[in-house]
């Protein structure tokens, strides 16, 4: 379904540059410095709800629990409504630099810093996709926070050389590393539901591992009242994860969408060009690309480590363990 007030997507944006050109001494004058600057807030991004699904209840943790819609039974169909919301922003600062000196050396470079909130990320094609594929705090909607594709802050640096090596043919040889923050992700429990049941706990259909996890207070076994470990949970394994991660600032609370972060990238790649003599007097350019240069060297290096798509790091499982909730 559509939701008759339907906007089309739109945002707005303000961008700005400055340019400037130094001369720094026994370092060569025409270095050329920028600064792009682009912020961007959502008028009418979107948004995906199940309509069949409604609050019943409150769970223990505060946020609502839902039901199949009166008179439908424990059916896991859907009614999907795609509709707006203007909650999200971005904010993206470039500072870069750029040289090239006489001998046919260049150099250049450029730092990004990125910050970017939304709700739903809209990663695919169909309506119950982008439902199920979108964490949740509020089990029928998506979190605000943090979006899928921010990256925290990027380097990029090239240096290259240029230089006529036999005869008057350009010889060009340029390196382009890039190192990138780690892919955002949310800590997330699943509850027992499989495939794309109606969640015990929560009430909604689809994915069932989307929902961000409630973080216990993990001073002892007992220190939450909110919680109880199942026999065998292994509490001094989740305790020491729990206080050795981002998840320690947020006991007793909700964790926050995406403030996980998978291990930075680095990635180095070698260019190389080399004009030759063709015929009637032309040059051609034979050109090889070597990517991904770190790796060739070692193989831990240059490699992608990340939480997999739709990005849940999914820790527990998650029951009702008494019949007084869902309240």
């Amino acid at each position: 379904a559509l939701d008759p007030n339907f906007n089309v997507p739109s945002q707005w944006r303000v961008s700005g540059s400055a340019e400037y050109n130094a001369n720094l001494g026994f370092l060569g004058d025409n270095w050329n410095f920028g600064v792009d600057v682009v912020w961007s807030r959502v008028k009418d991004g979107l948004e995906w709800t199940d309509l069949r699904s409604v609050v019943t209840g409150v769970l223990p943790d505060g946020r609502p629990r839902y039901s199949a819609l009166p008179g439908q039974g424990a059916t896991t169909n859907t009614d999907i409504l795609l509709t707006n919301t203007d909650r999200g922003y971005s904010w993206n600062v470039v500072a870069r630099f750029d040289k090239r000196w006489d001998s046919g050396f260049r150099l250049g470079g450029a730092y990004t810093y990125q910050r970017a909130k939304d709700t739903n990320p809209g990663t695919s094609s169909v309506a119950f996709s982008n439902y199920t594929n979108s964490v949740a705090d509020d089990p029928n909607f998506s979190a605000y926070g943090t979006s899928n594709y921010q990256r925290d802050d990027a380097f990029r640096i090239v240096a290259g050389y240029d230089a006529q090596l036999f005869g008057d043919n350009t010889t060009r040889l340029e390196l382009f590393f890039n190192s990138l923050s780690g892919q955002r992700f949310s800590y997330t429990f699943a509850d027992q539901a499989s495939g794309n049941n109606r969640s015990n706990v929560f009430g909604v259909t689809g994915t069932n591992n989307r929902f961000n996890m409630y973080v216990p207070n993990v001073a002892s076994p007992t220190a939450d009242p909110l919680v109880t470990y199942a026999a065998g949970f292994d509490f001094a394994g989740f305790q020491n994860f729990i206080q050795n991660s981002e998840l320690n600032g947020f006991q007793g609370r909700i964790a926050p969408k995406n403030i996980g972060r998978s291990p930075r990238y680095n990635r180095l790649d070698l260019s190389i060009r080399q004009e030759v003599p063709f015929v009637f007097g032309g040059r051609i350019e034979l050109s090889a690309d070597v990517e991904n240069v770190l790796n060739l060297l070692n193989s831990d290096w240059g490699v992608i480590r990340q939480v997999g798509f739709p990005y849940y790091g999914t820790l527990v499982n998650v029951t009702c363990a008494t019949t007084a909730w869902p309240k």
